[in-house]
């Protein structure tokens, strides 16, 4: 590692204009056959079951719940190859976009270096500043920075947050949406880093903010929610099982706070949908819903029928709903908080 990162930032575009492009292919396209197809190189763990490398991901949640905590715990220990909330790590330079301001960054580093007893991080690179990354040309100064003064290059690349890294677009767009996700795509590209997202929830409280354009080119999504316990919940994981729910705290530790795994109590094994659904359920009382029923009122909470579905489910398979095959009936299996 050299010198600490820095860029001169330019202009502002505006990306309601037109889709920002960023070139993939040099004079022509490759177009592979059988046995090229064959010889394709399977992505790799960078923490096994949570975080591919050389992917996508996104990290979200309501305000203030210790997202920045997760990440930059996430970082450090991949910087260090200490292990992330147990697991262990595939070792290498990180990067962390700080766009909300690095004033707190100082007492996060401090406390968390304390905690695991490390004294020095140099695989761990910050940038304190926001880069729009709907402005092609700032983009493009970032992927040079990189490449100047990151050697080897990272292999896990934060953006905290989306909001800050998003000038003058509008979250809602999908053109806009698409310009940022290309923007991701590109420093995925030229560093072969995994690049994770810190993002708000939206306004129903069940998903992340803005255009579904975001969610669909993720590999990886993350929701952080609290019901008993903070709890790390793969929303997505794109080629392979999401990983069980992971209990974590916020821990004082000198000036500030670091994350642990929460031994005291269990997590809820709940997402954020299947909380939702089964609320629903209770709510209608012991008697239960059809399904159509169910549907309308899991709606009206902002579940979409697609997700609905893939929560019923996960809640009958562990038992949480039952399903009465004579009336057709749904209703909630059992008492208790967790229920």
């Amino acid at each position: 590692m050299s010198a600490p990162l820095s860029i001169q930032v330019g202009g502002v575009a505006a990306p309601s204009q037109g889709i920002i492009a960023f070139p993939s292919t040099v004079g022509r396209f490759t177009l592979l056959r059988e046995d090229a197809i064959e010889l394709l190189v399977e992505p790799t763990w960078l923490v096994p079951g949570i975080i591919v490398r050389d992917s996508l991901g996104l990290l979200y949640g309501p305000p203030d719940i210790g997202k920045s905590f997760v990440a930059l715990d996430l970082l450090l220990s991949v910087a260090t190859g200490t292990p992330f909330l147990g697991r262990r790590v595939e070792a290498g330079p990180t990067l962390y976009v700080v766009a909300e301001g690095g004033q707190r960054l100082r007492r996060r580093f401090a406390a968390w270096k304390h905690r695991k007893a490390i004294s020095s991080v140099p695989a761990f690179l910050c940038l304190p500043q926001a880069v729009n990354l709907l402005d092609r040309q700032q983009v493009e100064l970032l992927v040079t920075s990189i490449k100047e003064q990151c050697a080897p290059l990272p292999v896990l690349v934060v953006i905290d947050t989306l909001h800050r890294c998003f000038h003058g677009g509008d979250e809602n767009s999908s053109r806009d949406m698409g310009v940022f996700i290309e923007a991701m795509d590109y420093v995925r590209r030229q560093t072969g880093a995994a690049v994770v997202i810190v993002h708000h929830l939206g306004k129903t409280g069940t998903s992340e903010r803005g255009s579904s354009a975001l969610r669909g080119a993720m590999d990886t999504m993350i929701a952080m929610t609290e019901t008993t316990v903070l709890t790390l919940h793969c929303e997505r994981q794109k080629d392979d099982a999401p990983f069980a729910d992971i209990g974590i705290a916020l821990k004082p530790c000198l000036e500030s706070l670091v994350v642990e795994l929460e031994t005291g109590r269990e997590a809820d094994d709940l997402g954020g949908k299947d909380r939702f659904c089964l609320d629903a359920l209770r709510d209608a009382g012991p008697d239960g819903l059809t399904h159509g029923a169910w549907v309308a009122q899991c709606d009206q909470r902002g579940v979409a029928s697609s997700s609905f579905d893939r929560a019923r489910k996960r809640l009958v398979a562990k038992g949480r709903v039952k399903h009465d095959d004579q009336t057709g009936l749904y209703s909630v299996a059992t008492a208790g908080p967790l229920a």
